[in-house]
């Protein structure tokens, strides 16, 4: 399957730890969540909460971009997860 590397600009604005149960095996698990503003909608910005990586938990609020991949809950639903985080004044554009 082809995956594409997407850059995307957001805004975290707090890190946290959930702890959340496996529906099939009824264990706990931690899961780290970001609470983002992101833009680019037909009525402005939105706000809502990705998943990230755990390597990212000293994530702290500010502009970042954001490069995300798609996994599969245990509920076998399709959400974006955070893979790594560049300060949004560090990174080169493809213009450049």
């Amino acid at each position: 399957m082809l995956n594409i590397d997407r850059k995307h600009l957001i805004q975290i604005l707090e890190v946290r730890s959930v702890v959340a149960t496996n529906s099939k095996t009824g264990l706990p698990f931690d899961s780290l969540r970001a609470e983002c503003v992101v833009s680019g909608f037909e009525d402005g910005e939105r706000r809502g909460e990705m998943i990230l990586a755990a390597g990212l938990k000293t994530a702290q609020s500010g502009f970042y971009f954001a490069h995300i991949e798609l996994e599969v809950t245990h509920d076998r639903i399709v959400v974006p997860r955070i893979l790594s985080l560049i300060p949004a004044g560090k990174i080169e554009t493809d213009e450049e």
